[in-house]
Parts: C-alpha cells; structure tokens; sequence
C-alpha cells in the first residue's frame, strides 16, 4: 500500500530538520474535490519507476498535487507557532 504524507516538525539551522509526526494525506474521492474541480482533476499525475531488463515490480502513484497541498494548507493551520510543514514522503 503506498502512501503519500507530510513531514511535520520543525527546520533546524544549518542542515538539519527535525520531524516530529507524519501526517498522512487522507485519499481523495471524486466527490470531494474542491470548489476548483477542473484544475484538480488535471493535477493528477503518475508516477513510477521501471529499469529496462529489470524483474522488480512497477510501482505507479497517483499524486493530486492541488489536493496535497489543499492538506498541507490545513494541517499549517492547525500547527502551534515554530512547528511547521518541512517535507512531503
């Protein structure tokens, strides 16, 4: 099952971030797209991985980048003050 979430914590100085939670982007159905029905529907996008003469398995994603951040945008709001959004998994 693949899964598609935010990284919660806080950005530390110089090159270090530290997470404290993930937060999972709930599934998205089509009778819950947002008032932006058309550009969310076009903001779908594939991905996936295959090496040419490989036997691993293809692995295909459906990312909604407008609901993925139509869920960050809530969960920023939902954070106390030095606690932030610092990544997407």
């Amino acid at each position: 099952d693949q899964a598609v979430g935010l990284l919660i914590g806080r950005q530390g100085v110089g090159s270090r971030d530290f997470i404290l939670s993930l937060a999972r982007t709930p599934p998205l159905d089509d009778d819950e797209i947002p008032s932006a029905a058309p550009a969310a529907k076009a903001g779908v996008a594939k991905k996936g991985t295959k090496k040419a003469g490989s036997s691993a398995p293809v692995v295909t994603v459906d990312l909604n980048v407008e609901w993925m951040a139509e869920h960050a945008s809530q969960v920023v709001r939902m954070l106390p003050g030095g606690i932030d959004v610092v990544g997407i998994y």
